[in-house]
């Protein structure tokens, strides 16, 4: 054990930096002397200690790990600095590997979720993060075996994102320019320009991939359309891309082409479709009469090339009940095919089925009549047609032959005997089938790809039919094949179950006779679900993004909010045994009806229902209000009297929800009434000796019934007095106020029908509970949008005054303390607001710091709206604008206590979570605390981690978000692998055998503290020089090397090191030039808080150059 590994192991830091100090030290001086070989020669202490401080002792291995291996494995964040101190030794070497996994440093920290250990160490420049362990995994193939959804999901044709790299020199990658790529680059598919009053869904979403064809001078790409979903790009002479005949850098639709493509294969000069509704479409060059019909010369007397601009339809001759499933081309040839028939036509080779002989040029589609079991799939060449039989055979036509192509099973030769599974077995059938050029390959159900040639047949007239050989060899599930195709010179490239894409060359430094292959993995891009190449060596790949689990949307909405401030119900509170009234068990319904009395909604209506008869049954109303009390639940502002009850009530939320209403507060001398319901509605004069509020005096009308409408104002809803099972529960209540629910019922509509409410007079049609339309954001909306243009009287007009900071809006309070907590607290103070209202009744709010570009939003949710607030943002025009609009809602949001508008910021939000934007998001959000948008981006990066760390996307993360990030990482690994990392069961057994434990008397270690007299033989007595420096108690224990007494003299004895260890401490301060200076990370958005200060946090490596 070295010294290092002491220090560690004991947390002694101080000791630790003295160590490695001395250690870098002793590296930059000369070299230790090697030891005497001479059994006559003493070891001297001087040079024992030595031996300890030099011959790099931070590469030194203990138990299999070196000091660097434990740092980074270690779950203490007070551990960082130890690494931080490790990477700063010049002598450090970070990819030395453990003796038990063969794991770097890497492997470690990503394995035990130490994200800012692996981040300090791909700072450096000399870290290798493809090395291997023992059993193949990669550092980062390790990590996301230990992460849920690290790997794509499998889908038929998921939507996905087109990535492109490679030779672009003819402009087939679709990146609007003409420049080569070396790594995948995201291809811009927009939208058509929108609207500023456009949804933005619409307007900010781009386009995703179903799939993508190559060819050598052009790519076509069918897109997440409903119709005209097909993009072309590459070299438009020729007809290949429509009528246009220039060059196209950029995808772009073909015109007048409005059909719905679901296939699409390419040829070299010309274009071949598919729609949904079966039909063949082609186009371009038709040289070798691969459209499927006869191209006339529009030029008389001159010799040009059959070009078709337009696509054109293909008749073949099927039956009308079949459809077609899919088409195939090459550069001479094309291919369809149906359930039961393959019909192919062009230039006849000896592969279009029938004999070259008879056919050598098919102008229109010709059965294949020697093929009659039905087909899934065809790939084509100049010489060569594959079929993929449903039996998962394939048959190759081939120098007018045809017949099985044979693959390779077994890895082994036929002579070993394995055991192989019947799993193996049965997985091993050709699902797909791929070529390019004179190349030809077969992918497996298992992951494996198989390789074989079809080359001109005239050149080797000898040749037999192709044999198969096995190109990529299953050796872990991670590592299967998932999708391939075929490139120039015999390229491959392959993307696994993992998501990841490896490209297969040539090796540049072998014979090009040698044909030596190899594998590269392709950096910054995983998730890829399946890949495409051309024979130019260009490269494209679809990336399916990881779809976080979308935001929880709680709280209440509108009517919930204004339906817990009916100020008539706030006098139960304080009436004696109403608690307790409402909380005894309803009455038993009969047998009929007790399961559909279990419904929640029901039984919210029947207590609902409760309270209001609690409420009728009391004392008179009037007499139990507090007479001249200003005072009033929830600031209401008017009363509604029927009878001898009296109901408090709001004059906005009156106003808003009924015309009628409406009409009477604006012209109270006049009274309305209706002959045919029998009702009157009135506006008395003078005040009442009870009460100081405004009346409004109903007649004609049920107590009841007057409730239930006052209860539908605030609530939007319905409480069925008449439905049978809420009558059940209340029978015994309903028979002692006299009441009948279909006396009520009726009653409620000739209310609703003076009140011009035709959503609640739909509703009452029915003799049943029925959910009426909901009406109130609507009407909370108009009310809104005519209070910032007019003002009405009896209190009608705007009572509080939001002053903003380049706007002043009105408002009323009623709205605002039912939908914020913060306004009710504000307005429940009556002794605050009596002395800030103006001549007019009119309190001036001052929240001069929010803009009326982001309060709109929040008024626009507070007095009228919910989720759909966002759907329309004209006063943005990207989405880093509707990103930096949508947090400062949020921010607003948190201010006013709106929960669930905090919520619908978070869920717009999460919709434009990227790569890109995710660090930003993060930082925003944890600023905000928004904990399930935190949950949701830390989750979207931990199954992305790879990307993050090989495009460096975490480096300006603050530290103590890295942090937080890795403490998440750390959860999820466990929750993934509970019994092999967490310490449940451990904690089970110790719980278990508690009382055994306490029983048991386990000894302490003892450590030796003598030499052993036999070592003495060998080495003189001890120096007896003594240190001057003052003595001081040890920091901890003493620790002492249990060794044998044969064991030879080491060079890791720590005690040699004292007179070492006391020197280099006193040089400390004289060496911290070489320690890590702290870095301040910087981001887009700042707040204050959120910026790491000067405390010991991130670090960069002073060794090592950037």
């Amino acid at each position: 054990m070295t010294l290092l590994h002491v220090h560690f192991k004991l947390r002694n830091l101080q000791g630790f930096k003295a160590a490695i100090h001395t250690d870098a030290s002793s590296d930059r001086s000369e070299p230790t002397p090697a030891p005497s070989t001479s059994g006559g020669r003493s070891w001297s202490k001087s040079t024992h200690a030595s031996s300890l401080s030099a011959t790099n002792g931070v590469n030194k291995f203990d138990a299999g790990c070196t000091v660097l291996h434990l740092a980074c494995a270690s779950k203490d964040g007070a551990d960082l600095e130890y690494v931080r101190l490790l990477l700063a030794h010049p002598s450090i070497n970070v990819n030395l590997q453990d003796v038990e996994n063969r794991w770097t440093a890497l492997h470690r920290a990503l394995y035990h979720g130490n994200i800012p250990a692996a981040l300090l160490i791909l700072r450096r420049q000399d870290t290798d993060p493809d090395l291997k362990d023992f059993e193949g995994y990669t550092a980062y193939d390790l990590y996301n075996s230990t992460i849920e959804h690290s790997k794509p999901a499998s889908s038929p044709s998921p939507l996905a994102d087109l990535y492109t790299w490679g030779t672009n020199s003819n402009f087939t990658l679709g990146l609007g320019d003409g420049n080569d790529r070396a790594y995948p680059e995201l291809v811009p598919l927009p939208q058509p320009e929108q609207p500023a009053s456009a949804p933005i869904y619409q307007r900010f979403r781009s386009h995703r991939v179903r799939q993508t064809a190559m060819s050598r001078l052009h790519s076509a790409v069918i897109i997440s359309e409903s119709n005209s979903n097909l993009r072309l790009c590459g070299f438009g002479s020729g007809g290949r891309l429509g009528p246009g005949q220039h060059i196209q850098y950029s995808f772009t639709t073909l015109p007048q082409f409005t059909h719905t493509v679901v296939s699409v294969a390419l040829g070299q000069d010309h274009t071949l479709v598919l729609t949904s509704t079966g039909e063949i479409y082609s186009w371009g060059l038709n040289r070798f009469s691969q459209l499927g019909y006869p191209v006339e010369n529009t030029t008389q007397g001159r010799l040009e090339e059959p070009i078709q601009l337009t696509p054109r339809r293909i008749l073949c001759p099927y039956r009308k009940d079949w459809v077609v499933e899919g088409v195939a081309a090459s550069k001479v040839a094309s291919a369809c095919w149906t359930s039961l028939e393959v019909f192919t036509w062009g230039t006849n080779n000896g592969q279009l089925g029938y004999d070259r002989m008879s056919a050598p040029a098919q102008l229109s589609p010709r059965k294949v009549a020697s093929l009659e079991q039905p087909v899934t799939s065809i790939t084509m060449t100049d010489f060569g047609m594959a079929c993929l039989l449903k039996s998962y055979d394939v048959i190759l036509f081939y120098s007018n032959r045809h017949s099985k192509v044979n693959f390779p099973a077994n890895a082994f030769p036929a002579e070993m005997k394995v055991y192989r599974p019947m799993r193996a077995v049965e997985d091993f059938r050709i699902v797909k089938i791929m070529s390019c050029d004179d190349n030809m390959a077969a992918m497996s159900a298992n992951g494996e790809l198989f390789m074989f040639s079809v080359p001109d047949p005239s050149k080797d007239k000898d040749r037999g039919m192709p044999r198969a050989s096995r190109v990529w060899a299953l050796r872990k599930q991670f590592s299967a094949v998932k999708d391939a195709a075929l490139g120039a010179d015999g390229s491959v490239v392959i993307c696994t179950d993992s998501g990841h894409v490896f490209v297969r060359s040539r090796k540049a430094q072998m014979s090009a006779a040698g044909k030596t292959f190899k594998f590269r993995k392709i950096p910054y891009i995983h998730r890829v679900v399946a890949v495409s190449a051309n024979n130019a060596g260009a490269f494209a790949a679809h990336r399916v993004e990881f779809e976080p689990r979308p935001i929880h949307v709680g709280g209440n909405v509108l009517s919930e909010d204004l339906a817990a401030i009916q100020p008539y119900l706030a006098r139960l509170v304080s009436q004696e045994n109403a608690a307790a009234d409402l909380t005894l068990e309803p009455i038993p319904a009969d047998p009929d009806t007790e399961d559909q009395a279990e419904d929640p909604v029901i039984a919210k209506d029947t207590l609902d229902m409760k309270k209001l008869l609690l409420l009728l049954s009391s004392s008179s109303t009037k007499s139990s209000s507090a007479p001249g009390s200003l005072r009033q639940p929830h600031g209401a502002d008017i009363q509604v009297e029927v009878g001898q009850h009296a109901f408090p009530c709001h004059t906005v939320v009156l106003m808003a929800r009924s015309p009628t209403f409406r009409q009477l507060l604006l012209s109270p001398k006049k009274a309305i009434s209706s002959e045919a319901a029998e009702i009157t509605l009135s506006f008395p004069k003078g005040r009442s000796k009870i009460t100081s509020l405004p009346r409004i005096v109903i007649q004609g009308a049920h107590s009841i019934t007057v409730l239930i409408l006052l209860f539908y104002l605030y609530s939007d809803r319905i409480l069925a007095i008449w439905d049978r099972r809420i009558s059940a529960s209340l029978q015994s209540d309903l028979t002692f106020a006299n009441i009948r629910g279909e006396d009520m019922r009726v009653g409620l509509q000739k209310l609703a029908s003076v009140m011009e409410l035709p959503a609640l007079q739909a509703a009452l049609q029915y003799h049943v509970r029925t959910e009426p339309t909901p009406t109130m954001p609507d009407d909370l909306a108009k009310l809104y949008s005519d209070s910032q243009r007019e003002a009405s009287r009896l209190g009608s007009s705007p009572d509080v005054l939001l002053q903003l900071k380049d706007q002043v809006i009105r408002c009323y309070s009623t709205i605002l303390r039912a939908r914020s907590p913060f306004f009710a607290d504000l307005f429940g103070d009556e002794d605050w607001t009596r002395h800030r209202k103006d001549a007019n009744g009119v309190v001036t709010v001052d929240l001069a710091h929010l803009e009326s570009r982001v309060m709109v939003f929040v008024l626009r949710f507070m007095c009228q709206g919910d989720e759909d607030i966002f759907d329309v943002v004209e006063n943005v025009s990207s989405v880093d604008e509707l990103l930096d609009l949508t947090f400062d809602v949020m921010a607003a949001a948190n201010e006013l206590l709106l929960d669930r508008l905090t919520h619908i910021c978070a869920a717009v939000i999460l919709r434009y979570l990227t790569p890109q934007t995710a660090c930003f998001i993060l930082s925003d959000a944890t600023h905000l605390n928004a904990k399930q948008m935190v949950d949701r981006v830390q989750h979207y990066v931990s199954v992305n981690l790879e990307l993050f760390l090989q495009s460096r996307l975490l480096e300006d993360l603050p530290f103590h978000l890295t942090k937080l990030l890795s403490r998440y990482i750390h959860a999820a690994q466990n929750a993934k692998s509970p019994f092999s990392r967490g310490d449940a069961q451990l904690k089970v057994a110790m719980e278990k055998h508690r009382d055994w434990l306490a029983t048991e008397d386990f000894p302490t270690p003892l450590v030796r503290s003598a030499r052993s007299r036999k070592e003495s033989r060998i080495s003189p007595k001890a120096s007896r020089v003594r240190i001057n420096a003052p003595e001081r108690p040890s920091p901890g224990p003493s620790v002492r090397p249990q060794r044998s007494v044969k064991t030879q003299p080491s060079f890791d004895d720590i005690f040699s090191m004292e007179e070492d260890v006391t020197g280099a401490t006193a040089s400390l301060s004289n060496s911290r030039k070489q320690s890590v200076d702290a870095i301040t990370p910087t981001h887009k958005r700042s707040y204050e808080g959120i910026t790491p200060s000067q405390k010991p946090g991130w670090g960069e490596v002073s060794s090592v150059k950037r």
